[in-house]
């Protein structure tokens, strides 16, 4: 009986590879009526029978039915489950009209939760593997408890690898859907996939127990807090160890760091593991940055990173890395664990990564190289936030010296992109941020009229606020101000970009002779334009903080009267109920300093300053009212 269901099962699917065949062939070269008759019979009346037969013996499986030995009715069950993997492998898309009618999901997973012959489950598992493919058949598998199926074959003892690797497989296509993070949680799915990590020696079992976490983790914060109970970090940081392993080719045992597979799954779920918004006591020390660091260091060594040779795998490997780098750094601003990072000196192997895989101006430059570049970029970006160190280590490197050209290149290059350019200004306004060293650096390297250029040309406001951001940077340097100023490019740049450039200002305001050759470039009446156009309360309260410098200069304050600073900040006062109180406190400042001065003062009575400064008296803010008081009785 065997032997005679063996030989009906192979010839079903001859016979749906042959129909399947016949109408390739006739789509390549004309209308054949023949082809498209056999499938349409095959999909009206063979098919459906053949597959309804199939799916009869697997559910079968378990002893029920008229054959009562159990052996026969796996064996043939095992046939039965391979023959409707074959058939949905043929044609996915066009097979799933046989399959789920005849009842394929409810058949599979009773042979995989019956039977307990290694060649069933893994015929049944696979099967399923390769359905859960479909989002259309994920969600029958769901609905039928294939889930709790599966989970029950990790758990067996001893679990087949062949088994363990197909329903894993599974696990992890199903996983794909972000709908279905509850029902495998609930399940206890990441339990014995931690386990099947950590114990299981089969390579292919763990890269895709890796990858399911990957997934679930990418869903949503309940799986990556569910991960960190159970203390799922190390267990993926033991995944990225440069262990001795067995060369597939020799047969030797050799240093070798894990599959890019492995490396793409386990960075995938530390990748969303930080992007907890408290993971920091959770995720820092667990060696977690360290082996990064030290992968990424061996990898530099035993890799070709140039943009035109690194392949699509190995990018995604080590852009996932990069990603759980760029979110693990925007947490550790401060303490111990922005002390971690600094040890692991993540700085220089980031810095040095980025340095080897910019492209020449007419190098060949892939998708997926730009992609890796762009989140290395990204990287450099979030490690450099707020920290003197670790931009002094990216500077080390020669990050700068790197990011400059690499600007420099892109106004020209056949590869220019915006994301990537954008990402380049910013990762370099922040490793300047706190290092007068790496400013000392990036002027060095000549760029000032380069970010000018950027600051003021007609571009897409992501660039020129990238582009004012590394001028804001390089401005705390006195050199830097110095040569803003000698090109007369600064009130240029303000004409269109006054909230980029507002930090720049504010450094310039630090220094007398800065404040008056503003003055002089027509400063105050743009400051007076976009104060006013302007909706963001963070450039509002720099641009009102510069006008408070600039009545630090007696001889400026009639000029800035005259260019209606004074006016400007009235407004800022009686409009208080709407505005920032750090901001009218400013403003309230700025006319306390004019009602004081004999130049200014019969100005600000001719302005109707006394009205607005009696109701601003009876603000609760005491900051406000004091000023207030205080202008009012000089003005009066």
């Amino acid at each position: 009986m065997v032997r005679s269901f063996k030989e009906f099962a192979a010839a079903m699917m001859r016979a749906r590879k042959s129909l399947v065949r016949r109408r390739r062939d006739s789509e390549a070269g004309g209308e054949d009526s023949r082809a498209a008759m056999g499938s349409r019979a095959y999909l009206d009346n063979l098919g459906p029978i053949a597959v309804e037969t199939l799916c009869l013996w697997c559910s079968r499986v378990g002893g029920t039915g008229a054959v009562k030995n159990v052996e026969v009715l796996d064996d043939i069950g095992s046939a039965a489950a391979d023959a409707l993997n074959a058939l949905f492998l043929e044609e996915p898309k066009f097979s799933l009209r046989l399959l789920l009618p005849a009842g394929v999901v409810p058949a599979l997973i009773h042979a995989c939760s019956t039977s307990h012959s290694p060649a069933m489950q893994t015929a049944g598992a696979g099967a399923l593997l390769n359905l859960a493919r479909e989002e259309e058949a994920r969600k029958e598998i769901v609905m039928a408890g294939g889930i709790s199926s599966l989970i029950s074959l990790l758990r067996q003892k001893p679990c087949p690898p062949a088994v363990a690797r197909s329903a894993c497989g599974a696990l992890q296509n199903i996983s794909l859907t972000a709908g279905y993070e509850d029902p495998l949680i609930d399940s206890g799915a990441l339990d014995v996939l931690l386990s099947l990590l950590s114990n299981s020696s089969d390579e292919l079992v763990q890269e895709r127990a890796a990858a399911c976490i990957a997934n679930l983790t990418a869903g949503g914060e309940r799986a990556r807090l569910a991960v960190l109970e159970r203390k799922g970090v190390p267990v993926l940081v033991q995944q990225l160890e440069v262990v001795k392993r067995k060369n597939a080719r020799t047969g030797v045992s050799e240093l070798a760091p894990p599959s890019l597979s492995m490396i793409c799954a386990v960075g995938g779920a530390l990748k969303g593991l930080a992007q907890l918004p408290k993971v920091d006591g959770m995720l820092y020390g667990t060696g977690a940055i360290m082996q990064t660091a030290v992968l990424l260091e061996y990898l530099k060594m035993s890799m070709e990173w140039r943009p035109a040779v690194i392949g699509e795998e190995e990018s995604r490997a080590l852009e996932a890395l990069m990603e759980f780098i760029r979110n693990v750094s925007v947490h550790a601003t401060q303490g111990k664990h922005r002390e971690e990072l600094r040890k692991s000196n993540l700085g220089v192997v980031v810095g040095k990564f980025v340095k080897q895989l910019c492209p020449a101006e007419t190098e060949r430059f892939p998708e997926h190289a730009r992609r890796l570049l762009v989140e290395a970029i990204s990287a450099v970006r979030n490690l450099s936030i707020g920290n003197e160190e670790m931009q002094n280590q990216l500077g080390s490197s020669g990050v700068i010296e790197t990011l400059t050209g690499l600007v420099e290149k892109m106004l020209e290059a056949p590869w220019r992109s915006e994301v990537l350019l954008v990402e380049t200004l910013h990762a370099l306004a922040n490793c300047m941020q706190n290092s007068s060293l790496n400013r000392q650096r990036a002027l060095a390297a000549r760029c000032m009229k380069l970010f000018m250029t950027l600051a003021s040309q007609e571009a897409r406001e992501p660039i020129v606020g990238g582009a004012c951001s590394v001028l804001c940077s390089l401005s705390m340097l006195p050199d830097a101000r110095t040569k803003m100023l000698e090109r007369d490019g600064l009130p240029m740049i303000l004409a269109e970009t006054i909230t980029g450039c507002a930090g720049t200002l504010l450094n310039f305001g630090s220094v007398r002779h800065n404040l008056v050759k503003f003055v002089q470039l027509g400063g105050c009446k743009l400051v007076t334009k976009h104060i006013q156009d302007c909706g963001n309360d963070a450039t509002r309260f720099i641009l009102i903080s510069l006008i408070q410098n600039l009545c630090e200069i007696e001889e400026l304050r009639l000029r800035l009267v005259e260019e209606g600073l004074a006016r400007v900040s009235l407004k800022l006062i009686a409009l208080r109920s709407s505005t920032p109180e750090a901001v009218v406190e400013v403003a309230a400042s700025v006319i306390a300093t004019l009602s004081h001065d004999r130049s200014t003062k019969m100005h600000l009575v001719k302005m109707g300053a006394a009205a607005v400064l009696e109701e601003a008296c009876l603000t609760s803010n005491e900051t406000i009212k004091r000023l207030a008081r205080s202008s009012l009785n000089s003005l009066t």
